[in-house]
């Protein structure tokens, strides 16, 4: 009797923990859309080699809603510094639609650059980051 008791005790147990610990997985990740399968970038960096100053160079980033259900909607497109305009759709873009991101390098300083433009989605609270490099001479 001790022994059936015991083993009924201990099952229930294991049961509760194993229910206890997917309630918690479930609910980490819910209304989480996986950003590896929410869009995808043609590139994340423009390299434009040695430049000449006073020259504005332009980038373009294609980027692809690869959701098979939901929008995909550019929240903001910022660029992390004054020398960087930016430029992009802000109407939804549809499962399987795609839009380009733009962004123009002033080049009035002389010397190497790297910047910044973050991108701001619905399906991620962290933004991609996409780079412009350089050197102005």
């Amino acid at each position: 009797m001790k022994k059936s008791m015991l083993i009924t005790f201990a099952l229930c147990l294991i049961i509760g923990v194993a229910a206890q610990g997917q309630s918690h997985k479930v609910s980490a990740f819910a209304g989480v859309v996986p950003m590896a399968k929410a869009y995808s970038l043609d590139k994340k960096e423009n390299n434009f080699g040695t430049i000449k100053k006073g020259t504005p160079v332009k980038a373009s980033f294609v980027i692809k809603n690869t959701s098979l259900t939901e929008p995909l909607i550019l929240k903001k497109v910022k660029a992390t510094c004054g020398c960087t305009a930016t430029g992009y759709s802000k109407e939804p873009i549809p499962p399987g639609g795609s839009t380009i991101i733009k962004a123009t390098y002033n080049a009035a300083k002389a010397g190497s650059f790297t910047k910044s433009v973050m991108v701001y989605t619905n399906f991620s609270d962290k933004p991609e980051v996409l780079y412009l490099k350089g050197k102005v001479q």
